[in-house]
């Protein structure tokens, strides 16, 4: 018996996918199938549209069925389908008359965590049902090979047109970072983005900030916090918005109030009326994106089924896909304490790179550094429990120094200079640029970040001719203050 995939076509609409075509039925030679070893009947759950149920009963095959109104728009559909199948443990195989929306309902679950299930190719030649099919087998095992036989990309064409789909119901994110929007491709998409860097570079104000822009933009974000508290996250952007406020009104930064300031109530008593007409600003501008902003607090025992589970829960509730983000790695708690902590972190990575794939959301870890990095120009290698971070990640963001590349750079002082000039380096991207450099201007004062533009070239603290010109000025200092002393001593005539 030949095997016959229908694979339905894309029709367009303004430019645009509007919906699927027309069915067209090809055959495909049993030379091109893959059989799959079938695994057992009795952990088969069969996803079976009603008027094929109807047509034959598969519990008489001795096999598990569920039946479903396929004829439902696909999103309802799939919601009912994950409304019954909950051990992911089982095999799940959908059978409808249309392969393409059997072939939906597979990627759906795919995507929700159910990788153990096929779509049947039921195909409608020579009045062939799913009974029909049945009862031609001399055995419930025989039943297996229609299911499981072919896994062609021919077969998967649907799948690809249901991704496609999505991704125009469902557009990149921008981070409010615009270069580096433009190196990742036009913005975030539902992949797992690592950030790391040394001790003291910004990683939390960075992704805090871009927390804050993604809100501003009207999209919704889960902030992950294992280390600091949901208050002083708060506090902190309400401390970069005083200082922009500060620059807005053109007043002294030295107005604006730092993370203490914001939080220290016994400090408001001293502060003039204008410093809190900034603060009274900075709170009002504050409310007008915290309502896309979520923080959710570590308690020491926090790991990824955890997170996984608010994640779902979320998206369930509210029907929609928010950013996600991890802060950090390094302190989730351990899926075995028996596992060292390398192979509890590759644990983790392989967990949440499904949890973005299968939740279709842009997911970011913070990543702390190996201590033999800390010296040297970012790379794939720098990060801590390295092995799967840079294999898992489908995006590598690492946070340097500017001037890591200028020879005779002291990271020291760079490190102390305020501002602090950083960068944003891709170090890996699976559909973007590679090396890639964001240029920023960090106040670590007031939590603020500035992406530079490509023609500022300012004298990076900790290069040498950070140093000469240090040095030089130090000196003109100097002599100034020689011919001052002179010029007083000859004016009282010593």
């Amino acid at each position: 018996m030949d095997n016959y995939v229908v694979c339905e076509g894309i029709s367009y609409e303004n430019g645009g996918i509007s919906s699927y075509g027309q069915n067209a039925v090809a055959p495909v030679s049993g030379s091109n199938a893959v059989t799959v070893a079938p695994p057992s009947i009795k952990n088969i759950v069969y996803i079976v549209e009603d008027a094929i149920a109807d047509a034959h009963d598969i519990s008489a095959c001795g096999a598990e069925s569920v039946a479903v109104d396929f004829t439902a728009g696909t999103r309802r559909l799939v919601a009912e389908v994950q409304s019954v199948v909950r051990d992911r443990r089982k095999t799940y195989v959908i059978v409808g008359r249309n392969h393409a929306t059997n072939c939906r309902v597979e990627y759906a679950l795919r995507r929700a965590g159910f990788h153990n299930c096929f779509a049947l190719n039921l195909f409608a030649r020579s009045g062939d049902t799913f009974g029909n099919i049945v009862k031609s087998v001399d055995s419930r095992e025989a039943l297996l090979p229609y299911v499981l036989q072919d896994r062609s990309a021919l077969a998967h064409l649907p799948i690809l047109d249901y991704e496609i789909l999505l991704n125009r119901n469902q557009p990149p994110v921008s981070s409010g970072f615009a270069q580096l929007d433009r190196y990742l491709g036009g913005g975030l998409y539902p992949w797992m983005y690592t950030v790391g860097a040394t001790t003291s570079i910004g990683k939390t104000a960075f992704l805090l900030q871009m927390s804050d822009q993604i809100a501003m933009g009207g999209h919704d974000v889960l902030y992950f916090t294992l280390e600091m508290s949901e208050t002083e996250m708060m506090s902190r952007s309400i401390s970069r918005l005083t200082y922009l406020e500060c620059k807005d009104q053109g007043l002294d930064e030295s107005a604006g109030k730092t993370n203490l300031g914001i939080l220290d109530g016994g400090r408001y008593g001293s502060y003039t009326p204008d410093e809190m007409e900034i603060v009274r600003v900075a709170r009002k501008r504050y409310k007008q994106f915290a309502e896309h902003l979520f923080f959710i607090e570590g308690n020491g025992n926090m790991g990824v089924a955890e997170i996984r589970d608010i994640v779902e829960e979320y998206i369930s509730v509210l029907h929609t896909h928010p950013v996600v983000i991890i802060d950090y790695l390094q302190l989730l708690a351990p899926f075995n304490e028996r596992m060292t902590d390398k192979q509890n972190v590759d644990k983790h990575i392989d967990e949440l790179k499904l949890m973005s794939r299968d939740l279709r959301i842009p997911l970011f870890l913070i990543s702390s550094y190996n201590r033999g990095s800390y010296q040297k120009e970012a790379d794939e290698s720098a990060y801590k429990e390295s092995g799967k971070i840079e294999y898992g990640s489908d995006v590598l963001i690492a946070l340097q120094l500017q001037g890591m590349d200028t020879e005779g750079f002291n990271p020291k002082v760079a490190k102390k200079s305020v501002p602090r000039y950083i960068e944003a380096v891709i170090v890996k991207s699976r559909n973007g640029y590679i090396g890639q450099k964001v240029r920023i201007e960090y106040n670590p004062k007031y939590h603020y970040m500035r992406e530079m533009r490509e023609d500022e070239k300012p004298c990076l603290p900790g290069t040498l001719g950070y140093a000469n010109e240090t040095r030089d000025n130090d000196m003109d200092k100097r002599r100034y203050a020689m011919r001052k002393s002179t010029r007083v001593a000859v004016s009282l005539g010593r």
